[in-house]
């Protein structure tokens, strides 16, 4: 239990600073609390508590089976914790333009949605049912993977994507985007001033839609080639697994 006085957010200092009441907004927040006296009342138990332990159990335990030098990366690239990333490090990874490489996004929820449907298929598991089992575990990675803007994105197009299969509906890739889209607009308005969520869908709005420009190689490496030439600010695309 907590009490605290609510405080007023300090203004910018100028048109093109960071604002405060703008990032609140952004996070569904009405303002800044500071707290003057709190105490322990008890634990209660949700599925996001159980969820949240495990995420914390899981950081542990890289922690403690990984190499040390690869503790971090690790951490990012699984569960989406940078927090033990040295600034240096960051700073470097800034500076080549690759500190996307360590955020999930929607390339890791389809590798991991293709390699678990994958390999229920491979123990012999039929594929209506694994439609069913990847449709309610993918929230639970989502949350488990922090909650990103551009992990929910790809876990609603995948959920939306799975279902229509599952009931032999037909819907494009772009219009499911846009459903998503404006799912997530309607839950939590604020979302629209998060510079990740913007990007998450800028970028996936324009893989979508340059199609053509990848169609004129047949190979991998080609493929590639135009998607680092043409896209370049591309950092959270979504790759459709095969099974979809």
């Amino acid at each position: 239990m907590a009490k605290g006085e609510l405080v007023t957010p300090s203004p910018s200092a100028h048109a093109y600073a960071f604002s405060m009441s703008n990032y609140l907004t952004s996070k569904g927040a009405t303002g800044v609390v500071e707290i003057t006296n709190w105490h322990y009342v008890g634990k209660r138990t949700s599925i996001f508590t159980i969820l949240a332990e495990v995420r914390h159990s899981m950081k542990k335990h890289i922690e403690r089976t990984f190499p040390k030098s690869l503790v971090a990366e690790a951490q990012a690239l699984l569960i989406g914790v940078q927090d033990q990333m040295e600034d240096e490090l960051q700073r470097a990874y800034q500076k080549l333009g690759i500190t996307h490489l360590f955020a999930i996004s929607g390339l890791h929820v389809a590798m991991m949605s293709w390699l678990f449907f994958e390999g229920l298929l491979r123990i012999r598991i039929r594929k209506e049912m694994a439609t069913v089992v990847l449709l309610i575990l993918l929230p639970v990675y989502g949350v488990i993977a922090g909650g990103a803007p551009s992990v929910w994105r790809a876990v609603s197009v995948v959920e939306l994507m799975l279902l229509l299969r599952f009931f032999k509906w037909v819907l494009s890739m772009d219009d499911a985007l846009a459903i998503s889209f404006i799912g997530f607009v309607l839950l939590e308005p604020g979302v629209i001033f998060q510079i990740g969520f913007q990007l998450s869908y800028l970028a996936t709005v324009s893989l979508i839609y340059s199609g053509i420009i990848f169609k004129q190689t047949r190979t991998w490496l080609g493929r590639s080639f135009f998607y680092h030439i043409r896209v370049p600010t591309a950092r959270l695309p979504t790759i459709t697994p095969s099974f979809l």
